[in-house]
Parts: structure tokens; sequence; C-alpha cells
């Protein structure tokens, strides 16, 4: 009987340890994947927003060559992307696009890690935006 009430003594810390350190998702957070059409809506509804920023991951060069007015461009190539990432305020909402999606779902996992609550990354990218007729009168191209 004093081995089992030992063996309780040290497993139940033990697990309880385990269960409070796990990295469990923050119930604050809310990361989601929304079509184009719906994220050219939530640009339009949101312009001029200081609580909502625009975020584009492609490279330099694609970036100057079109983008959605406003945005804010960090390479997700880049080596400092993660230690850029990092610097943003991270109770904003961010709405995140690349090319197609496949580097902005990337990119939004390094915000999730990096414990940004609100972040929506573009399904079909930039390209996806493109071919919504509403979404051209937002376009911006140079430096």
């Amino acid at each position: 009987m004093k081995l089992t009430a030992m063996k309780t003594a040290i497993l139940f810390p033990a697990l309880l340890l385990v269960l409070t350190a796990c990295d469990c998702d923050d119930p604050t957070q809310s990361i989601q994947t929304i079509s184009a059409t719906d994220a050219v809506d939530m640009f339009i509804a949101r312009s001029g927003d200081s609580d909502f920023v625009v975020l584009d991951v492609r490279t330099y060069n694609e970036f100057v060559a079109s983008r959605l007015f406003g945005a804010v461009n960090i390479d997700y190539y880049s080596s400092s992307f993660r230690d850029n990432l990092d610097a943003f305020d991270k109770t904003k909402d961010y709405l995140v696009y690349c090319k197609s999606g496949y580097r902005s779902g990337l990119a939004v996992a390094v915000m999730e890690d990096l414990g940004f609550l609100s972040v929506y990354n573009v399904d079909g990218g930039f390209e996806g935006m493109q071919a919504i007729a509403a979404c051209s009168q937002y376009l911006t191209s140079g430096t």
C-alpha cells in the first residue's frame, strides 16, 4: 500500500507538470484561411483601419511589380523573416498573401507560433485576388 501511495505522490505532480507545460492552442487566437473573394471584401471593408494590416510575403521584386494598396512587404524567403515578423503588433488583424497561397500558409504558421492573435491567410493568394474585378482598383505598383 505504501508503494502505491508513493507512486501516486510522484506520478501525479509529474503528470500535472506535463499537462501544464504542453503547447496547447491559445483559445484567443483566430487563424483562418479565407477565399480570395472574402479577402477582397475584408480588404475593402477594413481599408483605413489602423488595427488591420495587409501583409505581402512575396519577394521584393514581386511586391514592387504589383500589390494591394497599403500592403507591407516581408519576404518569406528572407533569413530575417521570423525576426522581422516578431517585431509587429500581435494584437492587430492581419490579412496575409503571397502569389498563390503557399508561402502565406507557411508565414501564417510562423505567425501562429509567434503568438499573433488574428490572422487570415488568402487561399489562392494574389493571383486569386487579382481575378476579382472589385480588386483591380486597389492595386498599385512601383517603389
